[in-house]
């Protein structure tokens, strides 16, 4: 695998200027590439900079920061529509037998959705406006003429 200036650029932004922080696979071909290319050693140039500088970063201290996210109280869980639709219509009792009725009137929802869906839109079929045209064309097609054997 030849390195290209593509490659040695992600490994400099991915893992910084300096050459044992580069992946053990490619780290002799990224050195061999900074040896012999200007480009490269601009690159690790500019590196170095950004590198110092995140190096001199002090990160501030939050002390009791850790136990105090780890202790706090969580917020309750809200229930989702579809809960406080049912909720709503069989309000829930620990006695009550419509709880068994739960589960079917679930299933029956996408049913409704459907059937209301369905007297909403008439997906591509017209109406019969032109029934009257249909109608007299159809019957201009039949033959009303008797048959001969019972004018004989």
């Amino acid at each position: 695998m030849n390195m290209t200036a593509e490659r040695f650029k992600e490994i400099v932004a991915a893992y910084g200027s300096s050459s044992e922080h580069w992946p053990e696979s490619e780290r002799a071909e990224a050195t061999t590439y900074l040896s012999s290319s200007i480009e490269a050693q601009h690159i690790v140039c500019d590196a170095s900079e950004l590198d110092s500088l995140l190096s001199e970063f002090q990160v501030p201290e939050f002390p009791g920061l850790q136990e105090k996210v780890l202790n706090q109280i969580l917020p309750p869980r809200s229930d989702g529509i579809i809960e406080y639709f049912l909720d709503w219509i069989l309000p829930q009792s620990q006695h009550s037998p419509i709880q068994l009725w739960r589960p079917a009137l679930v299933a029956c929802l996408p049913l409704l959705f459907g059937l209301f869906l369905g007297t909403q839109f008439t997906f591509g079929i017209d109406e019969l406006d032109n029934s009257w045209d249909v109608e007299l064309a159809l019957l201009s097609l039949n033959d009303f003429s008797e048959p001969l054997e019972t004018l004989q």
